[in-house]
């Protein structure tokens, strides 16, 4: 996804994830300072991504970790700037744990 404007949204819908918890990755390229993206996922911040030095330099960005229930969710990436660029993200389980 490419040249974003600020409120534009991906959404993901019925991702099926176990219980434990989940560190979220994206792969982003910017050529300004202070772009931002944010999931929707249980009160995640924004995250301010590294310029890049230009709309085709990629860098790993992690977007923060979150402890989930077993189940399904929508995963919503929101952009909450222009011009930034998203080659991929991806969810890791960091932890089964299921207090």
């Amino acid at each position: 996804m490419g040249w974003t404007e600020s409120g534009e949204w991906l959404e993901f819908k019925e991702v099926e994830l176990g219980c434990g918890t989940y560190r979220f990755t994206a792969r982003v390229a910017t050529d300004s300072d202070g772009q931002k993206v944010r999931l929707n996922l249980d009160g995640l911040p924004g995250v301010t991504l590294p310029n890049t030095g230009s709309m085709t330099d990629y860098e790993l960005v992690h977007l923060g970790e979150v402890k989930l229930q077993a189940g399904k969710y929508d995963i919503r990436m929101i952009f909450e700037s222009d011009d930034l660029n998203l080659d991929w993200f991806f969810a890791k389980r960091s932890s089964a744990e299921c207090n």
